[in-house]
């Protein structure tokens, strides 16, 4: 029974620790993500931008 006791006391941080490293780099992998998904949002909508000034000058030279 001693030994089963010592197991779980001994485990027992290991495993939390664990779990905060685990919950610490989600946390960053997921805010990595979004920033990045802004940044491509922000890329697409300039160059949607760009291609209509382009459209637009070319309806002004002809």
């Amino acid at each position: 029974m001693s030994t089963l006791l010592n197991i779980i006391l001994y485990s027992l941080p290991t495993l939390i620790a664990l779990l905060f490293l685990y919950w610490v780099a989600k946390d960053v992998w997921f805010n990595f993500n979004v920033k990045n998904d802004k940044k491509i949002d922000e890329i697409i909508r300039q160059n949607n931008e760009l291609k209509q000034e382009i459209a637009d000058l070319k309806k002004r030279i002809q």
